[in-house]
């Protein structure tokens, strides 16, 4: 197995003109990150992020609101965020494919972006309190919420906009 631990240190991917910002992570690979943010761009077109290995992230993001560019990542196998993640304001796509994208504590969607839920899952976990942000088009085809705490209040889902979940809702 190969490790890629970026531990608590931010790590940015792309931007240019010519990039396509993706991160690949293939089979018998782990990429994590304890803290600390990992931010995505990209230049135009498609790019993919995770793969076949483990992929999990602190803080994810993808984009950048001031830079007008147009982003479309799709997912390459299943992807964590252990604490946030946020797509910038713009004109930015995240297409789930038929993957899971877990988020531990907080889903931001910015003005302007889409979630392409094709028929992935979005799974919020963990016994944190999380709050689900979309300013336009959150429409994740599975939604799966799966608080472990039932004993305390440390561990809502607050919706913090409209959601439609094209298919199943499941909450444990």
């Amino acid at each position: 197995v190969h490790t890629f631990d970026m531990s608590t240190y931010n790590l940015s991917v792309g931007g240019g003109a010519a990039s396509t910002g993706g991160i690949t992570v293939p089979t018998r690979t782990v990429f994590t990150q304890t803290s600390g943010t990992t931010k995505v761009y990209s230049s135009s077109g498609t790019s993919t992020i995770g793969g076949a290995g483990t992929t999990k992230f602190y803080d994810f993001q993808i984009g950048n609101t001031s830079d007008g560019a147009t982003y479309t990542f799709n997912l390459g196998g299943d992807v964590g965020a252990s604490n946030s993640f946020t797509l910038a304001a713009g004109t930015h796509t995240l297409g789930l494919s038929s993957y899971e994208f877990g988020v531990w504590e907080n889903w931001t969607m910015g003005a302007g972006t889409s979630l392409s839920a094709q028929i992935g899952t979005l799974n919020l976990g963990d016994t944190n309190s999380t709050t689900l942000t979309c300013s336009t088009n959150c429409e994740p085809y599975n939604l799966t919420i799966n608080k472990t705490s039932g004993t305390d209040s440390n561990d809502n889902v607050t919706l913090a906009s409209n959601l439609i979940v094209r298919n199943t809702l499941t909450i444990t």
